[in-house]
């Protein structure tokens, strides 16, 4: 799930396997579907918040025009693509088959190899550095965006398993959960160091940071929301089943 600038929440809905456009300002929200005819998995809006990419784990990178609603171009991708980012025009992809990921640009695709089998991804805010989540380890991985080529690795978490992450506004943090140990850990970003490890009883998965808080879909029911500077939690709401992602408007 991505938001854009307008205030719409793009989300990629597997079991109808079509992105969901959602108007979150009309009375109900307006609902609009776009069609892939393969499941979705993971979705970012880019810079302009005209279009958005979306990764199917069949193989497929597709970008979508929000406004039209027509699929503009579709790639095909090898192994089994997971989750995807859009910065400065180019969709990147991590792979949970192999080490490595991919960077699409335009009808070009190039694999970079890292260290560690991937799950998600983000860039540092203020950088260059592109961040990467394991799928099944503990070592985290760092990529200079304009050199295409690993330039760290960092040890993160309790368990073999995989783990997300987001950063906070400024680039100074990053928060990355572990659905297995039910735990958030931050990291100094700048000094790759995990600084404080916060348990929070469920399966965290997404986190999101604005306006001060980190936001957790904390499975399988509950949204937690922390303070970002003490790492306490100041609420927790039951909000669904088998809750995984959540979207933020920044203030």
């Amino acid at each position: 799930m991505d938001r854009t600038a307008d205030g719409r929440l793009i989300v990629a809905t597997q079991g109808a396997k079509s992105v969901a456009v959602v108007n979150t300002k009309s009375e109900p929200p307006a609902v609009d579907r776009i069609d892939l005819g393969v499941p979705p998995h993971d979705v970012a809006v880019t810079a302009g918040g005209a279009t958005a990419f979306v990764v199917s784990e069949r193989g497929l990178l597709a970008e979508i025009d929000l406004v039209s609603g027509r699929v503009l171009r579709t790639i095909k991708l090898k192994g089994r693509p997971h989750d995807v980012v859009a910065w400065q025009g180019v969709a990147i992809v991590t792979d949970i088959s192999a080490r490595r990921i991919f960077v699409v640009q335009g009808d070009q695709v190039r694999a970079v190899p890292i260290s560690a089998v991937g799950h998600d991804l983000a860039v540092r805010p203020g950088s260059e550095e592109l961040w990467i989540t394991p799928w099944r380890s503990e070592g985290a991985v760092v990529v200079d965006l304009g050199r295409l080529e690993q330039i760290g690795e960092f040890k993160v978490g309790r368990t073999m398993s995989h783990k997300h992450l987001a950063f906070s506004q400024d680039g100074g943090e990053a928060w990355i959960t572990e659905p297995e140990s039910g735990r958030v850990f931050v990291v100094d970003a700048k000094a790759r160091k995990v600084v404080d490890g916060i348990s929070l009883g469920g399966h965290p998965h997404h986190v999101r940071l604005a306006n001060g808080r980190a936001y957790v879909a904390d499975g399988p029911s509950d949204l937690v929301i922390l303070d970002a500077a003490t790492h306490r939690v100041i609420g927790r709401s039951a909000v669904g089943s088998e809750v995984h992602d959540v979207a933020v408007a920044a203030q």
